[in-house]
């Protein structure tokens, strides 16, 4: 049996072979569908059969690409609005981020919320499962829960691969790499240990939020922003990419934990541990 430092070298291992080149922005779409495809490999048959109920509703081919629907239609007039319920932003001196940061406009925190409640009042919100399953995972990716001063990272310049980024760009998709979202998500669930998926179902939405502003705060201690742009280097690579992929590993343990309970075919729900956001 391997002990965790064991698993996490292996996972490394495993995970950098696949993750072996890189293109730009994969994240938009590839990392939101390999967090919905690993929660649908999660979640009980019960849970499975109405997702893909509202799969069908929403005229999508399967769960992980339904998965991008939020991304794709916010700059549509109808849901301009949900433009910035796709992240929270605070003070660059806040130490955590609390309830009280999401805006009068609304934030990734209590949008997680309020679309677990709009499927408590009736189960067959296709939309609202869609905005839930894309907002997990955007609120465990770091520059999602950012800074306000530089917009979430997109101020921070900095180059990759020899072309000009920044940190947003860079943690949304250029520093996963290219990948077959089906072939990682597989790879990625037999890495998850009994342990890890026990423990990450613990705390609530505002836990979630704080472990990537954790991971936020660590990323500008590397960055040097008088040195413009900073350039990621093969070390910044190694140091940062299986953190990330942990991220997604967690979005979908909690996904699935949500999901069941909103079937009622789990235990409990993740989510359901706080009331909703105020402003």
């Amino acid at each position: 049996m391997l002990n965790n430092i064991a698993r996490q070298t292996l996972l490394m291992l495993c995970l950098g072979a696949v993750f072996n080149s890189n293109s730009v922005r994969a994240f938009e779409f590839s990392g939101h569908a390999q967090v919905c495809d690993m929660a649908y490999q999660l979640v009980t048959p019960a849970t499975r059969s109405w997702i893909d109920r509202q799969v069908k509703l929403g005229g999508e081919k399967n769960f992980a690409r339904a998965c991008s629907w939020a991304d794709n239609v916010r700059d549509e007039r109808a849901f301009r609005h949900t433009k910035p319920w796709h992240y929270i932003n605070v003070p660059r001196t806040a130490t955590a981020v609390r309830a009280g940061d999401c805006g009068d406009k609304g934030c990734v925190v209590r949008a997680i919320s309020d679309m677990q409640q709009r499927l408590d009042k009736n189960i067959d919100d296709w939309q609202a499962l869609f905005f839930l399953a894309h907002f997990m995972a955007d609120v465990h990716q770091p520059m999602h829960v950012s800074f306000a001063d530089d917009r979430g990272g997109n101020k921070a310049s900095v180059r990759f691969n020899g072309e000009k980024s920044n940190l947003h760009q860079l943690w949304d998709g250029d520093l996963l790499g290219k990948f077959s979202y089906k072939k990682q998500s597989t790879l990625a669930l037999q890495h998850i240990s009994d342990q890890q998926r026990s423990s990450w179902k613990e705390g609530d939405i505002l836990t979630y939020a704080n472990e990537s502003f954790a991971l936020t705060r660590q990323i500008y201690q590397h960055y040097q922003a008088e040195k413009k742009p900073v350039s990621i280097d093969d070390a910044y690579i190694r140091q940062f990419r299986p953190l990330l992929q942990q991220r997604l590993q967690q979005a979908a343990v909690r996904l699935a934990e949500a999901l069941n309970g909103i079937t009622g075919s789990g235990k409990n729900s993740a989510l359901s541990t706080k009331p909703p956001m105020a402003n």
